[in-house]
């Protein structure tokens, strides 16, 4: 009896089946199936969500990962706005320079009224650059859960021990300013003794969370429930 993907319907093969394990992942879209018991057939116990186009799969024998860029367009925005503000703290810096002699105690004024702008430009333009070159891979094995960012550091990176979750759940993160609002998606986790924390944060759209999230979940076996405040899947 042949069995076909529940999500891309390519035929899986013996290799795509673990019958040790009650799953199977399939080597075309990395999906990743429970099988219900040894005599039933594949099956999610939620419609499967797409794997987003950034997304790469890979399987190892260790376990599976997920790589995606961080590249959009909204970076090749952000190069202009840095180079905008910081051609204008470098040209305020030159001028208290310049003038430093002239000015005397005002030359102080000069110099540390920006500190506050040199904070955001640094952090800006360290972040378009992230934007540009870094990738962010999620691992999952039987033992435990790792997000890694490269190949620039950056905040989030984190080894979780599988053990520990009891449950996966993703949330949408609402960011306001002048301009408006804005959002971004977190894949949250809620621990043994009922604490919550977030295993990734800061990504784009919704489907990217829930993908990690029903991926995670059916890969470890964690039975889908209702959270708080959770995202719902179409």
């Amino acid at each position: 009896m042949d069995i076909a993907c529940k999500r891309c319907g390519a035929a899986l093969t013996v290799k795509d089946i673990r019958p040790d394990q009650n799953l199977a992942v399939c080597s075309y879209c990395g999906a990743v199936m429970r099988f219900a018991s040894p005599q039933a057939g594949v099956q999610t116990a939620r419609p499967a969500v797409p794997m987003p186009e950034k997304f790469k799969f890979e399987r190892g024998a260790g376990g599976i990962s997920w790589t995606w860029r961080w590249f959009s367009p909204v970076f090749l925005f952000l190069v202009f706005f840095c180079i905008a503000w910081d051609s204008f703290l470098l040209f305020w810096y030159g001028v208290g320079i310049v003038g430093a002699g002239q000015m005397g105690a005002g030359a102080i004024i000069m110099f540390v009224f920006p500190v506050a702008h040199v904070a955001v430009g640094v952090f800006l333009t360290y972040y378009t650059i992230c934007g540009f070159v870094n990738s962010t891979t999620v691992s999952v094995s039987s033992r435990e859960i790792s997000v890694k960012h490269a190949p620039l550091p950056w905040k989030g990176q984190m080894t979780v021990t599988c053990g520990d979750i009891k449950q996966l759940f993703s949330e949408m993160k609402t960011h306001q300013s002048k301009n408006g609002q804005t959002f971004s998606y977190n894949v949250n986790f809620v621990t043994r003794d009922g604490r919550k924390k977030t295993l990734l944060s800061g990504l784009q759209e919704a489907d990217q969370a829930l993908y990690v999230e029903q991926q995670i979940e059916q890969y470890l076996g964690i039975k889908d429930s209702p959270v708080a405040g959770e995202l719902p899947r179409n």
